[in-house]
């Protein structure tokens, strides 16, 4: 009876482990909903937006820590 016990309790910690981590996954993507770059590692359509981002303000774009982090990698 104890061994049966045991086994629910691993079930349940696993099956709350996979909602925790479902819940944490759907809260990043609407947070990120509106960032073009989230989840991109460098496509040829990122560097298209940063180009045009570059053209029409002098501020950073949104993703410039990404695509900095991203070049030092490749260097």
């Amino acid at each position: 009876m104890e061994l049966l016990t045991l086994q629910y309790i691993i079930v349940a910690i696993i099956v709350l482990s996979a909602w925790i981590y479902a819940i944490y996954r759907i809260i990043q993507t609407i947070k990120h909903s509106k960032d073009k770059c989230y989840g991109c590692a460098g496509c040829t359509l990122h560097d298209e937006i940063l180009k045009k981002q570059r053209q029409q303000s002098s501020s950073r774009p949104r993703c410039y820590r990404k695509a900095s982090a991203f070049s030092q990698k490749n260097q």
